[in-house]
């Protein structure tokens, strides 16, 4: 019973005001192969709980010094630090009681003394199902993770970039921060397409993509935005920082030729670089105030619908710049 993800040992945690109730859980749990954490007060129960990441704990009602009801509200109001499920124990048979503990969240309701047998079969019964929870919750994850991220290239894809952009420019109508965005597409890459083949095209986007991620910072972001157009948003960074992160980026793509066992291909770039506000179509600092109101922030979707729509304006203004980067004669940067 005790093995968990990683092969550590399932943790529980003993929040019992009964030394010698908490002495018996922990010997039976152990001879489980349980790492056990017993706790004899209710605010220890809640530190331990918070810091030891249990998969399980069990919870006495009678309790020193709170209400075990109080304990298990603040546990569920935790929900994400906290999440393993508690099961509550009294030596009180009341149905009222089992009632208020499983709507307040509760998995089960053990009346005391409970047999070392029993104990330990429904321990080992809501561990079984808390792993397999947790394991569909990992694929759940994955498969978000996988859902925004471009399967060719491994940058971000469209659908994370949506949700991304319309985030930080909320975030710059409530703390007045900056960010831009650095569009560009790749130099002739139908002709490269066209003359090395698709196969040798679909390698030159993953190696695009791949050196791009090498020179963005942790908190920036490689977009795949359709076709061999990319978009990195960059955090916290104004025109100048936009405009030195484009030149860097459009000469580690162009110093070393892309080349596989039958090609060898110079590529280059153009960047068109936006940022946020003053590329969004906002005239000025007063108007950006008027914008961030705080009585827009009592309707949320008035706040989304402004923040996609300065989004778009800010896209605009990136790809209009791109295509002013192409019509220039290639391999260049325009930021205003």
């Amino acid at each position: 019973m005790g093995e968990w993800e990683s092969g550590r040992m399932a943790r529980v945690v003993v929040i019992d005001g009964d030394e010698g109730i908490r002495s018996s859980i922990r010997a039976t749990l152990q001879s489980d192969g349980c790492d056990v954490v017993a706790v004899g007060d209710g605010a220890g129960g809640l530190a331990v709980a918070r810091s030891a990441e249990p998969d399980l704990i069990l919870l006495d009602l009678s309790l020193p010094d709170v209400d075990g009801y109080d304990v298990l509200r603040a546990l569920r109001e935790e929900g994400r630090e906290v999440g393993a499920p508690v099961v509550l124990m009294s030596a009180q048979d009341d149905l009222m009681g089992k009632v208020k503990g499983l709507e307040l969240g509760a998995v089960e309701y053990l009346v005391k003394p409970v047999h070392p047998k029993e104990l330990s079969a429904r321990v080992r019964a809501l561990l079984r199902v808390q792993k397999a929870q947790e394991a569909l919750r990992r694929q759940y994850l994955q498969a978000t993770e996988l859902s925004l991220v471009d399967e060719l290239t491994r940058a971000y894809n469209r659908r994370f970039m949506d949700k991304a952009l319309r985030e930080k420019v909320a975030l710059v109508l409530r703390h007045g921060h900056t960010f831009s965005c650095a569009m560009f597409d790749i130099d002739r890459f139908k002709q490269i397409n066209d003359t090395c083949g698709h196969a040798f095209g679909d390698f030159v986007l993953r190696e695009v993509a791949g050196r791009a991620m090498k020179v963005i910072r942790k908190e920036d972001a490689v977009i795949r935005y359709g076709g061999d157009e990319f978009v990195v948003l960059l955090a916290q960074a104004g025109l100048y920082g936009a405009r030195t992160f484009a030149e860097r980026l459009r000469r580690r793509i162009g110093e070393v030729p892309f080349e596989d066992s039958a090609h060898r291909v110079g590529v280059t770039i153009n960047v068109g670089v936006a940022t946020f506000p003053e590329d969004a179509g906002i005239a000025s600092a007063e108007e950006l105030l008027r914008m961030a109101d705080a009585r827009l922030y009592e309707d949320r979707t008035a706040l989304e619908r402004l923040s996609g729509r300065l989004a778009e304006e800010l896209l605009h203004t990136a790809d209009t710049r791109l295509y002013a980067a192409k019509n220039s004669g290639g391999d260049r940067v325009v930021a205003e």
